[in-house]
């Protein structure tokens, strides 16, 4: 009988691995680099062209490989890090399957040179597609140094399914600098295109944090330290402050492993309540220590996924550990969801803010005299509420009164609405309409007004450059940097001049010119719109609505502010003559209707 199952050869056998475990060029940064960190390297150097599609080069001074080990190398499931099973359970290093170098060769052309300290000659082997081409002695120093060239040259329909060379650079880029986090002994360097983007020298973690994401963050860090028989925890927390609307910046490790777990990172989230804004992430980079036999690496390909004897118990070590260091620190617990009206206020002879005098409402400049007379009624409780309605509307009627009345009459006929829109708690606008009350919320609506204003302005009337007197250097990480020069073209359009400054530097010599710009964190904005495209985010026809919102949610109202009559009777015509006046660029409603047939009920 004719039989239908055959084995695989070995070239097919090991391209199906690779699709498991070479991923993208960055699955081939990662698995070398780990070999060469398990190599006792004490220094690293990985150079990348193309973002990995044309080169991908890892050399280390490790113990390097004699010739059998070399050829054995690449050989499928051939490992030196274990022998038998009972080994899994017991892994202190960073490899153990011996399928990632093998993997690699099927589908790229690699060169491998390497030599022990105890040789005097080198090996140098070069395979294409699995397929051994050369094998033969040669000069090289202690260490090993892996090239692989033509990632997926062989398989075309993976290479088309490839990212950008942005996209791909940032993945090798996290990559790197996980591992680099996690090694802070060691010397590592990065170069991409013959540019140098890291240069790490060796150190303690906190230096290895401020050498990837700059020196500003020197004094944002909070040590983490919890010791007990299960666990180690160890590390850095951000200070609240600093966090930011994107993520990137927060790194588990077990055992010096990266790890992805969403629970424990909400443990970390947890310790933060109501500390940060609504979706802000803060900077943490924990590591935990715990015995081998406590957690199972072997779940996935990439050995970034894990599974733990007790997570539970392991989330409540890390929620007390991060609460107890932010305690340590002495840093409040801000609760967002606090009434202003709670919220002490300074006496009416310490005010010192002057309200705007720009065109911020378009043609109306603010009143200076609101803000020299605040209202008496700011923190009156709500049973003063329809006395206050009363008094307000009184005292900013244009047109005299009518002729008192002997009583209210109802009739079925529609009178004439002669309502002034009143401001009510510093925060919100009152209104009449025909079908009845009409309650906007001054912050969303002034949201809205400026971003519809700004996406004009882009389309139709480029934003002018208004040169700096003194221009301001920008530091950035190596993500922001690349982040940076994807977006330059976009937000020179909008205003924006700036120029490379160095390494990971750049220099601001001109603003939009805007209204109240000057007075503005320039390069606070600037980081908000490097955080809002850090991530996966292409940029397109959006990015300027983007930078839109952006510019709208610094320029918008802030809360608590006064408004003259003529500033809310502004606000009012321009936010229904926006086009979509009912929710602002956030997804927040702008205002809401009271029918009047509704409250008539209320008091029947």
């Amino acid at each position: 009988m004719k039989g239908y199952i055959k084995m695989l050869p070995d070239v097919v056998a090991n391209q199906i691995a690779a699709g498991e475990v070479v991923v993208r060029p960055a699955s081939v940064v990662k698995e070398l680099m780990e070999n060469a960190i398990d190599a006792q390297s004490d220094k690293i150097t990985v150079v990348i062209q193309d973002s990995g599609k044309t080169l991908i080069q890892i050399t280390d001074n490790g113990t390097g490989m004699s010739e059998m080990d070399a050829r054995m190398a690449l050989e499928r499931h051939a490992t030196s890090k274990i022998s038998s099973s009972e080994d899994l359970y017991n892994l202190y290093s960073l490899g153990f399957r011996g399928e990632a170098l093998p993997s690699i060769a099927s589908v790229s052309q690699l060169q491998l040179k390497t030599k022990t300290e105890s040789e005097e000659l080198g090996i140098c082997i070069e395979v294409h597609g699995s397929e051994l081409i050369s094998q033969e002695y040669c000069q090289a120093q202690t260490g090993t140094s892996i090239s692989i060239s033509q990632l997926f040259y062989n398989t075309p329909a993976r290479r088309k399914f490839l990212k950008s060379d942005t996209v791909e650079f940032k993945h090798i880029m996290d990559t790197f600098q996980r591992l680099a986090l996690a090694y802070p002994e060691i010397h590592f360097t990065l170069y991409h295109n013959d540019r140098l983007y890291h240069q790490l020298y060796p150190g303690n973690l906190k230096k290895r944090i401020v050498q990837i994401f700059g020196n500003i963050y020197e004094n944002r860090l909070i040590p983490v330290r919890e010791n007990t028989d299960y666990l180690k925890i160890s590390g850095y927390i951000g200070k609240p402050e600093f966090a930011k609307k994107s993520k990137g910046e927060q790194f588990f490790f077990i055992n010096n492993r990266f790890i992805k777990n969403f629970r424990l990172e909400n443990a970390v989230y947890q310790a933060y309540d109501r500390m940060v804004a609504d979706r802000s992430y803060p900077l943490f980079c924990l590591f935990l220590q715990l015995d081998p036999d406590k957690i199972d690496v072997n779940v996935h390909p990439t050995k970034e996924e894990i599974k733990l004897e007790d997570e539970n118990f392991i989330y409540n070590i890390i929620l007390s550990a991060v609460k107890h260091a932010l305690v340590q620190h002495s840093v409040p617990v801000l609760d967002f969801d606090q009434d202003p009206d709670f919220i002490l206020k300074p006496q009416p002879h310490t005010h010192t803010e002057k309200p705007s005098r720009s065109n911020t409402f378009g043609g109306t400049s603010w009143q200076g005299n609101e803000m020299k007379n605040p209202s008496r009624h700011d923190t009156a409780a709500w049973d003063d509420f329809y006395d206050r309605i009363k008094k307000s509307g009184e005292e900013i009627t244009t047109e005299p009164p009518p002729a008192p009345s002997p009583g209210i009459q109802y009739s079925g006929e529609e009178q004439k609405d002669e309502f002034v829109p009143i401001q009510i708690k510093n925060n919100y606008i009152l209104s009449s309409i025909k079908s009845g009350i009409l309650l906007i919320d001054q912050r969303n609506a002034h949201e809205r007004i400026l971003y519809e204003r700004f996406v004009d302005q882009q389309a139709n009337n480029p934003i002018h450059s208004q040169t700096l007197l003194f221009p301001e250097i920008l530091q950035l990480s190596a993500n922001e940097a690349v982040a940076m020069e994807k977006i330059l073209p976009y937000i020179s359009e909008l205003g924006f001049a700036i120029e490379p400054f160095g390494k990971n530097s750049f220099v601001l010599q001109g603003i939009p010119d805007i209204p109240m710009m000057e007075n503005r964190d320039k390069l606070e904005i600037i980081r908000q719109i490097l955080d809002e495209f850090q991530e996966e985010r292409k940029t397109g026809p959006d990015i300027n609505e983007k930078i839109a919102h952006i510019f709208a949610r610094n320029f918008r109202v802030k809360r608590n502010k006064k408004l003259s009559p003529v500033e809310i009777k502004t606000l009012v015509n321009q936010l229904f003559a926006c086009n979509e006046p009912a929710i602002s660029p956030s997804g927040k409603k702008c205002f809401i209707t009271f029918n009047s047939e509704d409250i008539e009920k209320q008091f029947s």
